[in-house]
């Protein structure tokens, strides 16, 4: 490691998933200690406001320059406060965006609810696996 930059994006997926279309990607935040003449893992150095105004910033246009087509650019957040129209963009924005999903109740719910199917399903195939077994 010896101070030379290493990688550290693991994965980075476009999702349309909701509203509009975003970017979730997974890296390892490592960041060089200048004291100790080495990389280390460190996300409190390197998650701040400077790290993601810079993605804000930059990641639009590197995705054009992938070939991404439709990639508009960032608002940061300071430049939106500043817009004397924000707040009542961002109202409307709120009272047309599509709803999504279920909340963490529901779909907790609903998940208990698949798992007893399930277990119930089982179980009525293992009984009739035993009375098949005790026919032969």
């Amino acid at each position: 490691m010896n101070g030379k930059k290493i990688s550290s994006v693991i994965a980075a997926v476009i999702h349309n998933d909701e509203g509009n279309p975003h970017l979730h990607f997974c890296f390892v935040p490592w960041h060089f200690d200048v004291e100790k003449n080495r990389w280390t893992l460190n996300a409190k150095k390197e998650f701040n406001l400077k790290f993601f105004n810079k993605v804000n910033k930059n990641m639009p246009q590197k995705l054009r320059d992938l070939g991404w087509k439709d990639i508009e650019d960032c608002n940061l957040f300071e430049v939106k406060r500043e817009d004397p129209e924000y707040e009542k963009k961002l109202q409307e924005h709120k009272k047309n965006r599509k709803k999504g999903g279920l909340s963490s109740t529901e779909y907790k719910k609903r998940m208990d609810a698949e798992i007893m199917e399930k277990d119930k399903r089982l179980s009525d195939l293992e009984k009739r696996n035993k009375k098949s077994e005790k026919r032969k």
